[in-house]
């Protein structure tokens, strides 16, 4: 069981989040006023963080405060609300209307890899997921117990995916935070970047398993439970 707070404005999506999350066996506190949700942070120990906001500010306060997964809801559901949301500290947004089950796998995708990453990381700033370890002080990776070489520019974009592992990257974002640059139509900048780097940690890169394409959604690291 998990401790979950919730922070929301919506009274219906409150309960309904409840409803689900108490059902997948984790322990929901809900809070209505953004300053009371922000303040119980630092009074109970919580595993996950559900926040119904639309402005980054107030991501970022949140992000400020606590480290545990943070995802978001959005009513704002454009890409550039997301994107602000993302770069402000969120780990995952997703837009309303909610789809439930979507969101629940969700949370619970945040959560197990919040605790592998903790697993991991015994004082040192260590990546361990589907067979590919990032060390973040040493920039070495190793992919399946063997050293890997990479560019600066393929490490930068691998560590991005991993510290944001199972969810869904847009491409422009990733150019934004790789390159820092606004995106000027160079989807091939990125493109060539994820294939080179599929051809060095994918056992198959033609059938690639870990770096997950979506057509018109982007990028994913992918958690593999048999890796």
């Amino acid at each position: 069981m998990s401790e979950i707070l919730v922070i929301g404005k919506t009274d219906s999506n409150n309960e309904m989040i409840r409803d689900y999350l108490e059902m997948h066996d984790h322990d929901v506190t809900i809070e209505t006023d953004e300053n009371a949700g922000l303040a119980s942070l630092k009074e109970k120990r919580f595993a996950l963080v559900i926040f119904e906001c639309d402005n980054d500010a107030s991501v970022a306060r949140c992000r400020q405060r606590t480290e545990i997964p943070l995802i978001v809801v959005l009513s704002d559901n454009s890409e550039s609300g997301i994107i602000k949301c993302l770069k402000a500290g969120a780990d995952d947004c997703i837009g309303m209307p909610l789809r439930m089950g979507e969101f629940t796998a969700r949370v619970d995708s945040k959560l197990e890899l919040y605790k592998r990453l903790k697993e991991h990381r015994p004082g040192r700033d260590i990546i361990s997921i589907s067979g590919v370890k990032l060390d973040m002080n040493s920039r070495n990776v190793e992919v399946r117990g063997e050293r890997c070489r990479l560019t600066n520019k393929e490490y930068e974009l691998l560590k991005y995916l991993m510290l944001h592992a199972e969810m869904m990257i847009d491409g422009k974002v990733l150019y934004r935070e790789i390159w820092g640059d606004d995106y000027n139509g160079s989807k091939a900048t990125v493109v060539v970047h994820v294939r080179k780097l599929r051809e060095k940690i994918e056992e198959n890169a033609k059938h690639p398993r870990i770096i997950e394409t979506r057509w018109r959604e982007g990028y994913c690291f992918k958690v593999l439970q048999d890796a």
